[in-house]
């Protein structure tokens, strides 16, 4: 009885915020066709997507976060009483059309490419999702002296949290080689005996 007294309690307390992240995910294929390995690496420098500097790469990820809130008037001055986080995913991956028609040793490298690419994009994402998260932990129950300070610290933790999701995924780049590391390379190189 008096755990359920003090949940009522929690769910009609006037200063809990509330909040809420939506996710949205898509994946769009291009298409290469190919029979040899160096002609599909030749395909994926010719037809992968290209970041905001022109420079092609096999996959993508594209995240693209929003949030909004709502505030009202506490005694402490203004506060977030609510807050929405929307975190849209856009996947861009290869289709290799003809692979069935390729060497079988190639349809099997190209499947651990393929399934390590689609991880290695996938990492991006999570990182954005991380970020969706912490923007919508860090603005619960967010209160300043007056709306106006209030709108200046939203704006600045928002920018300090989408300048460390870009220094993240930059980090996270270049430690795995963009994936090569996590085995991103087709075809697979054999190993030298010296």
């Amino acid at each position: 009885m008096v755990l359920k007294g003090l949940l009522l309690a929690v769910l009609f307390m006037p200063w809990l915020a509330l909040a809420q992240i939506s996710e949205h995910s898509t994946t769009k294929y291009y298409d290469i066709r190919a029979l040899t390995p160096l002609a599909l690496r030749h395909q994926l420098s010719l037809h992968g997507p290209k970041d905001h500097h022109g420079q092609r790469f096999h996959g993508m990820t594209r995240s693209r976060l929003r949030w909004s809130y709502e505030k009202t008037m506490a005694t402490q001055g203004c506060r977030i009483a609510s807050v929405t986080v929307v975190l849209d995913q856009h996947y861009t991956l290869p289709n290799w059309v003809n692979k069935d028609q390729a060497h079988i040793k190639w349809q099997k490298q190209w499947a651990r490419y393929h399934r390590a690419l689609t991880a290695h994009e996938h990492r991006h994402g999570f990182l954005a999702r991380q970020t969706a998260e912490k923007i919508d932990q860090n603005l619960l129950n967010l209160s300043q002296s007056n709306c106006q300070k209030l709108r200046l610290k939203v704006e600045k933790i928002t920018a300090d949290l989408m300048a460390e999701l870009r220094e993240k995924n930059r980090r996270y780049d270049a430690l795995s080689w963009h994936g090569v590391w996590e085995g991103v390379v087709f075809p697979r190189l054999k190993k030298r005996k010296w």
